[in-house]
């Protein structure tokens, strides 16, 4: 629960940024509870301080970063 916390209130204090960097560590592989951010990212938009289109492809980028690091990880020391 600390953890969901914690995630919440990255979003919350520090936007675009958070999301981005949490989504690309959960998309390597690694376990996240990315929920949380999605329901904060979307109280926040709803607000009217962050922007839904924005959010999306801030997730979008930053989960396929992830997934890139993980690919990229695993090709040259798996």
């Amino acid at each position: 629960m600390e953890s969901q916390s914690f995630l919440y209130n990255a979003v919350v204090n520090y936007g675009y940024i958070a999301l981005f960097l949490v989504l690309a560590y959960e998309g390597t592989g690694l376990p996240g509870p990315v929920q949380i951010l999605f329901f904060a990212a979307a109280y926040l938009a709803v607000k009217g301080e962050m922007n839904l289109v924005a959010i999306v492809l801030v997730a979008a980028l930053g989960n396929v970063t992830g997934n890139v690091i993980g690919y990229l990880v695993g090709y040259y020391k798996g």
